[in-house]
């Protein structure tokens, strides 16, 4: 297996090329990644070209995967989770949190909200 170079590659047609693959229509892998039909046919020809396979072909019942879509299929999803966990941001804790929050607002919000405000956050 030779080495690939991700700097050549649109790492954006992951999430359109996983829709694809999940739903095998156009306009449902469109709906589900935001995007219109026409972006994901661009898409999908962007994707037949990088990997030399037409990914999806027309069957009996509409659109199946070609072996070369299965293989990636197979692959794509737990790549994807990986890649969800590396961007996951821990949740909120405010009682251990180390972040400093600053608020704005008007002379007037600062009278009648913020001490009520600081007085509840204070208290939990």
């Amino acid at each position: 297996m030779h080495e690939v170079n991700l700097n050549g590659l649109d790492l954006n047609l992951l999430p359109p090329l996983e829709a694809l693959l999940r739903r095998k229509n156009v306009t449902l892998a469109a709906a589900d990644a935001g995007m219109s039909q026409p972006a994901m046919s661009r898409a999908l020809g962007r994707l037949r070209t990088i990997f030399d396979d037409p990914l999806l072909a027309r069957g009996a019942k509409g659109l199946v995967l070609t072996p070369k879509a299965l293989e990636i299929s197979f692959a794509l999803r737990p790549a994807l989770e990986q890649v969800k966990q590396v961007f996951h941001a821990p949740d909120f804790d405010p009682k251990t949190s180390q972040r400093t929050i600053r608020f704005a607002s008007s002379d007037v919000h600062n009278t009648l909200i913020f001490p009520t405000l600081l007085r509840t956050l204070s208290d939990r």
